[in-house]
């Protein structure tokens, strides 16, 4: 299955899906035949339901668009987000896919500090789609466990989080949108401080020395600053960015502050974060499964989590029936 946003000749790869009926794209559509890209729908054009219906016909599920036009798709995809992901005509399944993606992009954007402003905004109004997106569909939470990319990368990572905390501030009563969406937008944003580590020190496959564990202890503030200084998130959202590495036995860091003490987004997404550093492959640590991770958070780092909210975790995996990654 495709990668959306993957380049493949100088063309990314999209959804069908994505493009939406009798909108006019601002941008060319092309098809891939026998190996050959071929010019398919001017931008000029309305994409409409005889040209979609007769890709879906011919089992054409991806589409391509020059990479020059990488960013016209992306104002696109951010003006039609809303509407691709109500249509009830695409699946659960293939509406997470196109979220997922947009999202492991937009965050990957966001993590280069020169352009976090515009992305941050962006980050925000994604978060919003994306807690209306799992409250809405019964299906939504357990499909994105099955897109949740296995390899570490600080932007997937952050979606994951992000993902995780929704569904669990959902599943321990918090219902109102907009205060999942403020949790949402800390957890997605909750890394954001790493865009001021070295690569060299963030993908290391050894121990970290004591000089760079202790610059790699600074991106929670440093993420709080960063977010400060763009001056748009809301304002409980800094909780889970300064304190998902507090632990509730008082461990943690930056502050070492005890359960009483962390605010309950920065308990959710603490729980949210070592779980899916976990559960990933990273360059010094192969992927653990679901329950085996859960068994390690509660063996050899007991007193770390609000046990409350870490119970009604292991419910929603088990609810969700999340499948083994893939090592």
């Amino acid at each position: 299955m495709d990668d959306y946003y993957d380049e493949q000749d100088g063309y990314m790869v999209i959804p069908t899906e994505s493009l939406l009926e009798n909108e006019v794209t601002d941008f060319d559509v092309y098809i891939k035949m026998n190996g050959n890209y071929l010019f398919y729908r001017s931008k000029e054009l309305p994409f409409g339901q005889k040209e979609k219906l007769n890709l879906m016909k011919s089992s054409v599920n991806v589409v391509y668009v020059d990479i020059k036009d990488k960013d016209k798709y992306d104002k696109y995809l951010e003006k039609n987000l809303g509407a691709i992901l109500t249509n009830q005509s695409t699946s659960v399944e293939k509406r997470g896919k196109i979220l997922y993606s947009y999202s492991t992009h937009l965050i990957e954007e966001a993590l280069d500090e020169k352009r976090a402003g515009e992305e941050i905004r962006k980050a925000i109004d994604l978060v919003k789609h994306t807690v209306d997106f799992l409250t809405s569909e019964e299906d939504a939470f357990n499909n994105f466990l099955n897109l949740v990319n296995y390899d570490y990368y600080t932007y997937t990572h952050c979606v994951n989080v992000s993902l995780f905390s929704i569904g669990i501030g959902h599943k321990i009563g918090i219902e109102d949108k907009e205060e999942l969406s403020e949790l949402g937008t800390g957890a997605i944003l909750h890394d954001i401080g790493k865009s001021r580590i070295d690569k060299g020190v963030l993908n290391k496959c050894g121990p970290l020395s004591d000089e760079e564990w202790a610059l790699m202890k600074q991106h929670t503030l440093w993420g709080e600053e960063i977010c400060r200084d763009i001056g748009i998130i809301p304002k409980n959202s800094y909780y889970a960015i300064l304190q998902h590495h507090e632990k509730c036995n008082g461990k943690g860091y930056p502050e070492g502050r005890e359960k009483d003490n962390i605010h309950l987004f920065g308990r959710i997404t603490s729980i949210a974060d070592v779980f899916d550093a976990l559960t990933t492959n990273r360059s010094y640590a192969s992927a653990e499964d679901p329950f085996p991770a859960v068994k390690i958070m509660l063996e050899e780092m007991n007193g770390s989590f609000d046990m409350d909210i870490f119970k009604e975790f292991i419910v929603l995996l088990g609810s969700a029936d999340v499948p083994a990654k893939k090592k």
